[in-house]
């Protein structure tokens, strides 16, 4: 009877505010836990098997304690987890000390998967997080070469339409990259997919939970790893998911006059021109519904 020997998932973006696709849900951290109950039931069903997560465990590297919080009482136990950008100050790895990621790791609620492989009973899984360069796995010692790693990665309808021809997962570059590997699991592309790569699997994690209205009709889901070196993608339940329009009636506006914007712009001096204050006096000159004055200031704090 075949086993689950690891379980795979990937870009849970926990927030402390629901984004405002989301808004609508009632309590927002009771709708990030179902998904996160369900990851840990089937875990439990299955002998506890480490969960591993392919990057984006936060929304933004710095959230408030609140949502550290959450995740030290609801992720599983026995996790293993690579940093995506969205976990990183800046998205530079050499800040991870500054981040809630790094939290996680000093706590112990999850363990930090790198080049060093985790040793599992049929697999050998490395960690590749966000920016690092794909190597080669050690000599094989007779167990499955597993990657997990945090990149932009595409096939055809599971793209944003100017997507980077390079990130195409059949360009030469992952052909080389992968040549010795027996699975590749990537995160970032919310997109859920599987592909070959030769004689490489990948599979492709897709977001934990829908939070964007271009993501209403994917199905969230984790990938269970069994022993064989098969993985299956298994459905999370979005029934109790609630949803809000508000979104669509934004894409019918026009948020800014961006012409005004950049005469604005163009007339401050070296002094005045701070990127963040600049587009908070402008929201605040612009008739902006409050909502996209909301959505923008949670895009400005993304980046930083």
């Amino acid at each position: 009877m075949r086993k689950i020997e690891a379980i795979f998932c990937s870009d849970i973006h926990a927030s402390s505010n629901a984004p405002i696709f989301r808004c609508n849900e009632p309590d927002w951290f009771a709708a990030m836990k179902r998904p996160l109950d369900e990851l840990k039931r089937i875990q439990e069903q299955n002998g506890n098997p480490p969960v591993i997560i392919a990057g984006d465990i936060f929304d933004i590297p710095k959230p408030s304690p609140d949502i550290i919080n959450f995740l030290l009482k609801e992720l599983p136990d026995n996790v293993y987890a690579i940093p995506g950008q969205h976990d990183l100050p800046y998205h530079n790895f050499e800040d991870i000390g500054l981040s809630s990621f790094e939290t996680l790791v000093l706590s112990g609620k999850i363990r930090l998967l790198s080049r060093k492989p985790l040793l599992l009973k049929n697999s050998r899984i490395f960690g590749f997080p966000w920016n690092f360069e794909i190597e080669q796995p050690e000599k094989n010692d007779g167990r499955l070469n597993v990657a997990v790693v945090h990149k932009y990665i595409w096939i055809p309808k599971h793209n944003y339409i100017i997507a980077p021809e390079s990130n195409n997962i059949n360009n030469s570059f992952f052909k080389k990259a992968l040549k010795n590997f027996d699975l590749a699991i990537f995160g970032d592309n919310h997109s859920g997919f599987e592909s070959k790569v030769w004689t490489t699997t990948v599979y492709n994690c897709g977001c934990f939970m829908r939070r964007k209205q271009d993501e209403i009709s994917y199905d969230p889901a984790i990938g269970l790893f069994t022993d064989d070196g098969e993985i299956e993608r298994h459905y999370l339940n979005c029934t109790k998911d609630k949803y809000s329009s508000i979104t669509k009636q934004f894409e019918a506006k026009e948020f800014i006059n961006t012409t005004d914007f950049v005469k604005e712009l163009s007339g401050m001096s070296d002094i005045d021109l701070d990127i963040d204050n600049c587009i908070k006096k402008e929201l605040n000159k612009q008739d902006v519904n409050d909502g996209v004055r909301k959505f923008i200031t949670e895009l400005m704090e993304d980046v930083k």
